[in-house]
């Protein structure tokens, strides 16, 4: 009886050990401190309503350039995208 207790807690620890690992190694990471000098330039759009594969263009030719949403203004319907200063 005391060989089987010695062996389950012997198989316990090898788990518990086993998974405190795992769980260490797939912590998220901080995320690197943004660099305080860096600037952004925004641009303001207000999209008519219209066809949306003419809205679906300009949304890639943005992206295209560089620009990412970052707000949505549904009082003024206007998108907000930013991009790093050029």
């Amino acid at each position: 009886m005391k060989h089987k207790v010695l062996s389950a807690a012997t198989v316990f620890l090898f788990i518990t050990a086993g998974l405190s690992l795992v769980v260490a190694q797939t912590r998220e990471q901080p995320a690197a401190p943004m660099n305080q000098s860096a600037l952004w330039e925004y641009k303001t759009v207000k999209i008519p309503i219209g066809s949306t594969s003419a809205f679906d263009r300009d949304l890639n030719r943005m992206g295209a350039e560089g620009w990412e949403l970052c707000l949505f203004d549904a009082t003024r319907s206007a998108w907000v995208f930013k991009r790093p200063q050029r």
